[in-house]
C-alpha cells in the first residue's frame, strides 16, 4: 500500500504532466492548421451522436471535427508523455 508522502507525490507529478498536456494540446492545434487535412468518415451509436452534440452546445467546440481533433491530440499527448511518467513512478 503506497503511503500518503507516495500518494502526494504521485499527484504533484500528474499535476505537472497535466499542464504539459494543456500546453501540448495547444501547440499540437497549430499544427493541424498548418498542415494539408485528410477526411475520414465516422459512425457513432446515438448515445455517443448525442454527447458529440452537447459538447458542440456547450461552446467548447466549434464543430465535431474540432471536438475530435482535440480527443485525438489529448489521447497522442497522454501516450507521449504522462504514459511514460507513469512507467517510471511504477519502477521506483
Amino acid at each position: 500500500m503506497p503511503s500518503n508522502r507516495d500518494l502526494a507525490s504521485l499527484l504533484d507529478i500528474l499535476y505537472a504532466a497535466r499542464k504539459v498536456l494543456n500546453y501540448k494540446a495547444g501547440m499540437d492545434k497549430a499544427a493541424f492548421e498548418v498542415y494539408p487535412m485528410t477526411a475520414l468518415t465516422v459512425s457513432l451509436p446515438e448515445a455517443l451522436t448525442t454527447y458529440l452534440q452537447e459538447q458542440l452546445a456547450s461552446g467548447q467546440y466549434k464543430t465535431a471535427d474540432d471536438y475530435i481533433q482535440a480527443l485525438i491530440q489529448q489521447d497522442k499527448a497522454r501516450k507521449d508523455h504522462l504514459e511514460p511518467l507513469i512507467l517510471t513512478i511504477n519502477k521506483q
